[in-house]
């Protein structure tokens, strides 16, 4: 877990949780709050009670905004796979999530921000989205806590399979689904050199 960060650079390393078990309300695999600027590459997060990775905020402060979630792989957890729950610019791109939503029939990549958070001006695109328990990808409000903002998100050129409820579900909130881009959220060039995708 990290927040009030900024710029930091998470990569090349796996999060084994103790697995998704019906009851298991722990834990998060990566819990990003706050933190800014910042990039996740080609980490691996499997097996987590809750969310594999979450992108939100702390009580009173901003959310996580402009970080990129790039070469990812998230399975196998107990409700989503990735979450924006307050961010704007976030961009999640070449990601394999597969295999989540299996405590919670939530979604393999779901932005849902309460009242009074926001989730908008994210791009995700060119990712792998299979075999999740219920939707692929889900951008919608919290049904609990209503009137999250929820505007001008991008998702395009992804890939969809065997997952077990809607593949993409916008509940209306006029996604794109063309002109994704990285936002100029580019890691630094040694790091974009050695960058070698799990898919």
């Amino acid at each position: 877990s990290s927040h009030g960060q900024q710029n930091i650079i998470l990569r090349d390393f796996k999060l084994q949780g103790d697995g998704q078990r019906s009851g298991n309300s722990c834990c998060f695999g990566l819990k990003l709050q706050n933190v800014t600027g910042s990039f996740v590459i080609n980490v691996a997060v499997d097996s987590f009670g809750l969310d594999g990775i979450y992108l939100g905020q702390r009580p009173n402060k901003p959310g996580a905004n402009r970080n990129r979630l790039t070469g990812c792989s998230v399975t196998n957890n107990g409700r989503n796979g990735i979450t924006i729950a307050d961010g704007v610019e976030n961009v999640i791109d070449h990601c394999q999530i597969s295999g989540n939503s299996t405590n919670e029939l939530v979604a393999g990549i779901d932005l849902e921000p309460d009242n009074g958070t926001e989730a908008s001006d994210n791009h995700i695109f060119e990712n792998s989205i299979t075999n999740n328990h219920n939707n692929g990808i889900s951008i919608t409000q919290n049904p609990h806590d209503p009137g999250g903002l929820v505007l001008n998100n991008s998702v395009c050129n992804n890939s969809f399979g065997g997952n077990s409820g809607t593949d993409f579900d916008d509940k209306g909130f006029a996604t794109k689904t063309s002109g994704c881009s990285d936002l100029g959220l580019n890691p630094p060039t040694a790091l974009i050199n050695s960058f070698t995708a799990f898919i």
